[in-house]
């Protein structure tokens, strides 16, 4: 893929996926996750040492913010919304006797997991997980599921994103949610993708939600003098209030840094950025081909 042959809504997974690329969109979202780390290698990718699942540094959208924004030393691509996250908390306040079960899978416990009590929550500490440390699905949640979910099919060693792929109909309320689909989509469009500087993405948290690191650059460029300048540069507009301060995503997500916490916020967030993704994508695009 290059710039000629680039689109506002170009989903980046499918130089990843190719054939095994799928109408479902959240089912890329999980291929991608479930394959083993390789090295970039060839056109698509802007140097070597990028993982082939970190779309923002494929060599197209290299070029494009270039080309927009005169990339250099000190400044990096970033994704601006995650998928996981969000993904994690819908499955969580959905199915929360899969997800939250009561119990612990520390190593001194040895009590068996049990079913959900309580308010549903959404938590960052509970299944199911996308990072390399918590992959596989640990040996009591196995257990758990084969003695209260048969349907489920499992293996040994499964990890969690295999699990979901295999047992994808097992989710339909989620699976079938049609905003959540959309941002599957989104997430690796070009409209997702910002320009940050070196090292900005460690300071973000949140589960990588925009709004908190639009809030952190918001202090440094604000003292600079600079923050409506690149509001303006960067097609951010639909970030930010009229009077230019950044939108939460949800009540309390700027000052506590909250996960959502029920499926209306969810709701609210998908189709909010999902417009916001896709009216930002249509400015990069219609800007690069006027020049």
């Amino acid at each position: 893929m290059n710039l000629e042959e680039l689109s506002w809504n170009d989903d980046l997974k499918k130089i990843f996926l190719g054939e095994r690329y799928d109408r479902q969109a959240i089912k890329n979202i999980l291929m991608v996750k479930a394959s083993v780390r390789r090295k970039g290698q060839g056109v698509d990718y802007a140097t070597e040492s990028a993982s082939r699942e970190e779309f923002e540094n494929y060599q197209v959208v290299q070029d494009v913010f270039k080309k927009l924004f005169g990339l250099s030393g000190h400044l990096d691509t970033d994704v601006m919304n995650s998928f996981w996250t969000t993904y994690k908390c819908l499955l969580q306040l959905n199915y929360p006797n899969v997800f939250t079960p009561e119990g612990s899978t520390r190593a001194d416990n040895f009590e068996p997991l049990r079913k959900h009590q309580g308010p549903l929550r959404a938590e960052i500490g509970y299944p199911p997980f996308d990072s390399p440390d918590y992959l596989e699905i640990d040996p009591k949640y196995l257990t758990y599921f084969r003695e209260n979910y048969p349907q489920f099919i499992l293996t040994e060693r499964m990890i969690w994103p295999e699990f979901l792929m295999q047992n994808f109909n097992q989710f339909e309320r989620v699976h079938g949610n049609i905003e959540l689909m959309r941002f599957a989509r989104l997430t690796h469009t070009i409209g997702n993708i910002v320009v940050v500087p070196k090292g900005f993405n460690s300071c973000r948290g949140g589960g990588d939600y925009w709004d908190l690191g639009l809030n952190e650059l918001k202090l440094f460029l604000t003292t600079c003098g600079v923050w409506d300048a690149f509001l303006e540069k960067h097609y951010l507009r639909d970030y930010v209030d009229d009077d230019d301060q950044v939108k939460t995503f949800w009540q309390q997500h700027l000052t506590e840094r909250k996960l959502p916490q029920t499926a209306a916020e969810i709701e609210q967030f998908l189709v909010n950025i999902n417009y916001a993704i896709e009216h930002r994508g249509r400015d990069i695009l219609a800007a690069l081909r006027r020049q």
